[in-house]
Order: structure tokens, then sequence, then C-alpha cells
């Protein structure tokens, strides 16, 4: 802690000797952070970012201050201007979708993923998030397409497995779904999501004791969801 303070402090002199160089104002933001104070940190980082404005780590710490505060909407301002200025950043659009996807706003998501896929068709990222917004909007077909393409090319990701089921479920297909959760606990064994909602199809499916112990387990180990997902199948 007391390093933070003295890198501090000294940022402040610099800044008070140099106010027109961007090392001390940037030295300073490094050191609010250090400190935990993200919101104290912005006001140097930016101003470093003023003096020079294509300093690729002074922006990185810049974003990592705004995702602490958790303010998204000025995440996504600058990656919508960064996916204007360099239309070839995959990284940005794919970030750009992930702060869309977070407002809902599924369809632009789905066309900033798209920019990613049209330069990396096997991105298993875009892939699953794609499918996760069409799976939103409640586009069954294409969310189904791209786990199944995900899973083509990562057959460990537990995810595609999941999201999959998921969608089963709700179409009613039991066995199929099933056979994803299956999926998912071979890969993950303490995927608690996934154990409830096998137990949730075996309930149905009348095979009570299966699901009681299945349940039982995710209770085990996270007692908190297994309540908010289990509902009456939960049981002391």
């Amino acid at each position: 802690m007391n390093r933070y303070e003295e890198a501090l402090n000294t940022s402040r002199l610099i800044t008070t000797y140099y106010p027109l160089h961007s090392t001390g104002w940037n030295l300073m933001g490094l050191a609010y952070m250090g400190l935990n104070k993200f919101q104290d940190a912005l006001k140097p980082l930016e101003r470093a970012l003023q003096i020079n404005p294509h300093d690729s780590a002074y922006q990185a710490y810049r974003i990592i201050a705004l995702r602490k505060l958790k303010r998204y909407g000025d995440l996504l301002q600058y990656y919508e201007y960064l996916t204007e200025e360099e239309p070839d950043n995959l990284k940005a659009w794919f970030n750009r979708g992930v702060l869309l996807h977070r407002a809902g706003r599924f369809l632009e998501a789905i066309e900033s993923y798209q920019k990613v896929l049209d330069k990396n068709p096997a991105d298993s990222r875009a892939l699953l998030n794609k499918g996760r917004a069409h799976q939103a909007l409640h586009e069954t077909h294409k969310a189904i397409t791209l786990f199944k393409q995900v899973i083509h090319i990562h057959p460990e990701n537990s995810d595609a497995w999941f999201y999959l089921g998921q969608i089963y479920t709700n179409l009613v297909r039991l066995a199929e779904a099933i056979v994803c959760f299956d999926q998912v606990l071979r890969i993950d064994p303490r995927h608690v999501k996934a154990m409830i909602y096998k137990a949730k199809i075996l309930n149905e499916l009348g095979k009570k004791q299966q699901a009681y112990q299945m349940i039982h387990k995710a209770k085990s180990l996270d007692p908190d969801i297994t309540n908010q997902m289990a509902g009456s199948l939960v049981h002391d």
C-alpha cells in the first residue's frame, strides 16, 4: 500500500513540474488504481490520453478503470469509436458486441460478432455469443446451428453444450437435452446449473429419486443458486 502512496506523491511532483508530459499523469492514474480508487484514476488517465491519444497502454488502463466502475456506456462509446477508426480491429468488434449484448441490443450485437466471423469464421467466442444473441431473440434454429458449430470446432466447450441443452429443454426435446447436460457434466463435473436442468428433466420423466440425488449434489456445491433455480425440487 505504501508503494502506491509513494507513487502517487511522485506522480504529483512530476505533473507539477511537467504538466504537458503524459508520463506523470499515467503514473498518477496507475497509483490510484493500485489503491482501488478507480474513479480518481480516470481523470489523470484521461489527461494522459489527451496528451498522447494513441498510446495503447494508456487506453488499456482507462478501459480497466471503466470496467471496474461498470461504466459500460462509456466503454461502448469507446469501442464504437475504435471500430470506426480501425475497422479491422477484431478485438474491438468483439468487445463492442459484448457491450451491445449486455445492453439488450441483440441485433446490433449480432452485427458486431459477424464482423469478427467475417475475418475469422472459426472464432468460437464470437460464434457462441452470436448464438446467445439469437437465443435471446428466440431465433432458435440459428442459435442451435451456431452452438453446434462451436461444438464441432471445440467439442469440450461446456458453454455451447449447456446453451444447446437449454434450447432442447425449452423445445421439450428432453432426450437430446439430457445428452447435452451429460456432456457439460463430463467436461465440468461441478457445473451446478447443468445439474439442476438435468434434475428437472429427470423429474419430468418420473425419475424422481435420480432427480433428488442430482439436486442434493448441486445444493452441496452451491446452495444459493440451487434454491433460486430448482424451486420445489430442493428438499432436506
